[in-house]
């Protein structure tokens, strides 16, 4: 676990990290992405010729030491190892430029959704099932993410997904003070909204909305322009919140009349979805975080108990691009093999 890892986070310099110059080991291709914390690079291994991922760390704000952020990173990653979550390599310095060398992946749920790539019924529940095995694995270590969208789920040419960008996450700890200022306002949950202490849950709250969104083919916050706008959208499709939640600092603010609860309703009109699975996005998008199903429980969900065979989109090796890229690859459909993704149940942590 992170508290047993024996280092000081927050006056960590860079030159206390066991780490190699860049310009000996790597050779940096192109920029692939850019995030709150760091822009990110492909890059190849000058010895194994291997493809890797070098997330530049962003260090203003810290000139005389590491940010802490980057570096309950590198440590959360260093400790953790699931097939559905990025792997972690080592850091590497160029001047006074800090990366981490992270897997590469070949694109990301965003710049698919953005590139209006569309799932079906069965090529979601496969999706969701990865991730959800993830957050399983992460929970089960006490680990919440805090920033799970479409960005940060990364995606290769295979259908596999893996959750990335760990600069949010952190030990849960009801001792611990929180940042109520996490997660773009589309993927927050309600109790950050109203100012409450939160755990884990929120992480599923997050899938939930990016399930969602999968099922429906858009978002259903398109047309927010503020995170009050957000708010609200979460009450028109879940209801108002009513348990023990009238005393937290913003309740007054944002809730002003109560409304009555229409996901499944929703998802009935935008979709043809199964009875299992809109149960399960209903169980999900629950709005008391102690009545939430846990990540745990949705792996053994009805929805996620049939085997399937399932054909999912292939990414060409470099369709991963920057932000508005002028020419958009395309996406391919593999015609002659067939790959087995059916939802295998393991015994969870």
């Amino acid at each position: 676990m992170l508290g047993n890892l024996g280092v000081q986070i927050c006056r960590t310099t860079t030159s206390q990290l066991p780490a190699q110059d860049l310009g000996e080991t790597y050779i940096i291709q192109r920029p692939v992405g850019q995030g709150k914390y760091g822009q990110v690079f492909k890059a190849q291994n000058k010895l194994n010729k291997q493809i890797v991922a070098l997330k530049k760390i962003k260090q203003e704000k810290e000139a005389n030491g590491f940010p802490r952020t980057a570096m309950r990173e590198i440590h959360l990653l260093s400790s953790i190892k699931h097939e559905n979550i990025v792997s972690f390599q080592e850091v590497v310095i160029q001047s006074k430029s800090t990366y981490l060398v992270l897997e590469y992946m070949d694109t990301d749920l965003h710049n698919l959704l953005q590139r209006r790539i569309g799932f079906s019924l069965d090529q979601v529940r496969y999706l969701m099932y990865q991730i959800l095995e993830a957050l399983s694995y992460l929970h089960s270590r006490n680990i919440y993410h805090r920033d799970l969208k479409p960005n940060n789920i990364l995606y290769n040419g295979k259908g596999q997904v893996k959750i990335c960008d760990f600069g949010m996450a952190n030990e849960y700890s009801k001792k611990r003070p929180q940042t109520k200022r996490i997660l773009v306002p589309q993927y927050r949950a309600p109790e950050i909204y109203l100012g409450g202490q939160y755990d884990c849950s929120v992480d599923v709250w997050s899938a939930g909305i990016l399930f969602l969104e999968l099922i429906v083919k858009q978002s259903p916050f398109m047309l927010a322009k503020s995170e009050s706008q957000c708010f609200q959208k979460i009450i028109d499709l879940c209801g108002t919140p009513t348990e023990d939640v009238s005393s937290l600092p913003h309740y007054h603010e944002l809730i002003n009349e109560p409304k009555e609860r229409t996901l499944r309703k929703y998802l009935h009109a935008y979709s043809n979805s199964m009875p299992q699975l809109i149960d399960l996005i209903d169980r999900m998008l629950t709005l008391n975080p102690a009545k939430r199903i846990t990540a745990k429980e949705a792996l053994k969900h009805q929805y996620f108990q049939a085997r399937i065979f399932i054909m999912m989109p292939i990414i060409e090796q470099d369709a991963q691009t920057p932000k508005d890229p002028p020419i958009q690859k395309k996406v391919k459909q593999e015609q002659h093999k067939p790959l087995l993704q059916g939802i295998k149940i393991n015994k969870c942590m």
